[in-house]
């Protein structure tokens, strides 16, 4: 018999853990032009035929966190709030003991000038 110690949730729903900010009109104006500079004009032209978000960068920022190695965020929406920083969705599967570092961490927070990080977690359904 397995028996599991910590944290335990089941495939109908799902937790997130991000430290950064809640996100907001004046983060998404700071963090769109780093974001847009890194997207190739070509993967630019699809999001807007694919998805219509020509003049919506929010709409960037938050649907295509990690578009590029150099722009390493996640954001979670929750309640219809939505969360930037480091961290994301955590379900049953991702639930390990893999270490991360620090730097990572600051990496993330440098990127979108965040600088009073606090911690977000919950949980919601799927």
């Amino acid at each position: 018999m397995k028996v599991r110690h910590g944290f335990i949730s089941n495939s109908s729903s799902s937790s997130f853990l991000i430290i950064g900010a809640k996100l907001t009109d004046e983060i998404v104006e700071v963090v769109w032009p780093k974001i847009k500079s890194l997207i190739s004009d070509d993967d630019m032209q699809e999001l807007i035929d694919d998805y219509d978000t020509e003049d919506d960068p929010w709409q960037i920022v938050t649907w295509w966190p990690n578009i590029s190695s150099k722009a390493p965020y996640n954001t979670v929406n929750n309640d219809g709030d939505t969360y930037i920083g480091w961290g994301g969705i955590i379900f049953d599967d991702d639930i390990s003991e893999k270490p991360y570092k620090m730097e990572e961490l600051q990496s993330v927070l440098d990127f979108l000038e965040i600088k009073n990080p606090m911690v977000f977690d919950g949980g919601y359904s799927n």
